[in-house]
């Protein structure tokens, strides 16, 4: 689906390629990453630096981050992405001999950052588990308070209720994960961990080995984390200094991700970029509903009588019922089609509501006991007075 380009089909909450990466991001998140930790420990633990823990060691640390640099590739690079979001996507040039310089300061940058977070994270686990707990739990907290008290810990994606707020945490987890072990530049969108939290994250990463290499006292360690952060940052200023320069503000945007949608739908250039505005959650727009509705009222019958190429059953379908008060229109938008999705859609979140209920363990039993409690109660199962 994500070779051919398909996009968003009946019930799906994000189309093939963000599936995609989140299914790589939570392998790398739950197997690649620990796996180099675990590594980093035992070589730590036991001393041996002979050639096959030493290459074991490395092929899991370039694992994640040759991951994380080619999903940062890929999403940029999208021809696709630079149409529908030009604000954000476009910081590779298109000079094959600088973007290979520049890819070549993603993997570097990468390889830094991972180096120093599993080398601090092993020297703490040295001390104690709860100094672990505190520097890099604490990190994490800080991360989502910061996300709570802005307003900011919505997902984009478009799931609302109980599971809304389940797929928000887990979204925000592994992208914040992701990105404090490797550094992947694609998740300072503001959908993600956004520009400003991303920067800060890389100091953060340098703050980290300093104060574990510290602790720890031991001079060669010291010298070996002073030599990956001052890598870190030379890497990440020139990846800065590289990359096309009207993007160098995406790496240090402080917006939430409302505050970017709705600038994104003001300053849209065409009516395929506005429209991706209501392609997220909706409370990521509800502040501009007034002016969503009054756009849709104006275009929405210049669509139907052009049907642009982009205006899909799936576009058609995320159109809410409550911002088109004309309902000839409604019904002009809702064809057959569209009724199909829509329906799907709702079946889906309905069966998904329904796995998430808690089950009983033997229902059979449950329904036995019921029945034979029913037949207690008919007068032929009373028992015999004669009988006694």
């Amino acid at each position: 689906r994500v070779a051919t380009k398909a996009q968003a089909q009946e019930g799906d909450a994000m189309d093939a390629r963000s599936e995609m990466t989140g299914i790589r991001v939570t392998e790398m998140v739950t197997e690649s990453i620990p796996g180099t930790i675990i590594q980093a420990m035992a070589m730590f633990s036991t001393g041996d630096l002979s050639a096959t823990p030493v290459v074991s060691l490395t092929s899991s640390i370039l694992t994640s981050v040759f991951i994380s640099a080619q999903l940062s590739h890929e999403w940029d690079a999208s021809e696709e992405n630079r149409q529908i979001d030009p604000a954000f996507y476009g910081f590779l040039p298109s000079s094959l001999k600088w973007r290979s310089f520049l890819l070549l300061q993603i993997f570097l940058t990468s390889t830094f950052n991972l180096v120093i977070r599993a080398l601090s994270f092993v020297i703490l686990s040295q001390r104690s588990t709860s100094a672990v707990m505190i520097v890099f739990g604490g990190e994490l907290a800080l991360y989502f308070l910061v996300k709570i008290l802005r307003g900011d810990f919505q997902s984009w994606v478009p799931i609302y209720g109980a599971a809304g707020v389940l797929t928000s945490f887990m979204m925000r987890l592994l992208v914040k994960l992701c990105v404090d072990w490797t550094g992947c530049a694609q998740f300072r969108h503001q959908f993600d961990i956004g520009g400003a939290y991303w920067s800060l994250t890389l100091l953060l990463t340098c703050v980290i080995g300093a104060f574990a290499a510290l602790s720890h006292g031991d001079r060669t360690l010291t010298i070996i984390m002073g030599i990956a952060c001052a890598g870190l940052l030379v890497t990440y200023t020139l990846f800065l200094a590289s990359i096309n320069r009207e993007y160098v503000a995406t790496f240090l945007d402080a917006r939430t991700a409302s505050e970017y949608n709705v600038d994104r739908f003001f300053n849209a250039t065409s009516d395929e970029i506005k429209f991706e505005t209501l392609a997220v959650n909706e409370n990521l727009w509800r502040d501009i509903r007034n002016d969503v509705k009054a756009w849709l009222a104006t275009r929405l019958p210049v669509w139907l009588e052009e049907e642009p190429p982009w205006l899909t059953d799936y576009h058609r379908s995320i159109i809410p019922e409550w911002a088109v008060d004309d309902k000839a229109l409604l019904s002009r938008i809702r064809n057959k089609n569209v009724e199909v999705i829509l329906e799907n859609r709702r079946r889906s979140t309905a069966a998904k509501v329904i796995e998430a209920l808690p089950k009983p363990k033997n229902i059979e039993v449950i329904l036995e006991n019921r029945r034979r409690s029913s037949a207690a109660r008919l007068p032929g199962a009373l028992p015999n007075p004669q009988t006694k």
